[in-house]
C-alpha cells in the first residue's frame, strides 16, 4: 500500500513538472543572442581606429533548394521501391521454378528500368531463369555479356557458376 501512494505520488509530481515546463517554455528559452559589437584594435599614436573583423557565420542553403532536394530524394526512393517489388516477383517465381513467370517479371523489368539501379540483379535473375529452363545457350551468352558489362559486380561469382557449367 506505502508503496503504491509513493508510485503514485512520483507520477503525479512528474506529471506536474512536465505540465509546468510545457506551458511555461519561455521561462526555459534561451536568450537571445545578440549581434557582437565591433571592437577597436589599438593604433599607435595618431592613426585613426579601425574596427576589428566580424566573424563569418554559416549561412543557410536557400530555401527554395532545399525542397527539390527532398522531391529529387522522394522520386528516387519510390523508383527504387518500384525496381525493387517488380525484381522481388521474379525472385519469388524463380524460388518457386516459375521460369515463364521470373522472365515476364525480368522483362518487365528492362523495360521499365533499362539502366535502373538493380540492373544487375536484373540480369542475375534472368540468367538464373534461362539455365534454370534449360536454354543453356541463352543463359552463357546473357552471362558473358554480364561480364564484360558489369566486370567489377560482386554478383559475378553467381553468373560465372552459370557459365561454368555443361
Amino acid at each position: 500500500m506505502k508503496g503504491t501512494l509513493v508510485l503514485g505520488g512520483v507520477v503525479l509530481l512528474g506529471l506536474g513538472v512536465g505540465a509546468g515546463v510545457w506551458l511555461d517554455r519561455t521561462v526555459l528559452a534561451p536568450p537571445p543572442v545578440s549581434s557582437p559589437k565591433p571592437t577597436t584594435v589599438a593604433q599607435p599614436s595618431g592613426s585613426l581606429a579601425v574596427p576589428a573583423a566580424k566573424p563569418e557565420l554559416p549561412r543557410p542553403a536557400p530555401p527554395d533548394l532545399a525542397p527539390n532536394a527532398a522531391k529529387a530524394k522522394t522520386a528516387r526512393d519510390s523508383r527504387l521501391s518500384a525496381e525493387r517489388t517488380l525484381l522481388e516477383v521474379a525472385r519469388t517465381a524463380l524460388s518457386k521454378g516459375e521460369v515463364a513467370a521470373t522472365l515476364a517479371a525480368v522483362a518487365e523489368h528492362e523495360r521499365a528500368f533499362p539502366h535502373g539501379r538493380l540492373e544487375e540483379e536484373r540480369e542475375v535473375l534472368a540468367i538464373e531463369a534461362l539455365a534454370q529452363a534449360g536454354r543453356s545457350s541463352e543463359a552463357k551468352a546473357r552471362a558473358q555479356d554480364f561480364c564484360t558489362r558489369f566486370p567489377q559486380s560482386l554478383m559475378r561469382p553467381a553468373v560465372e557458376a552459370v557459365l561454368s557449367q555443361p
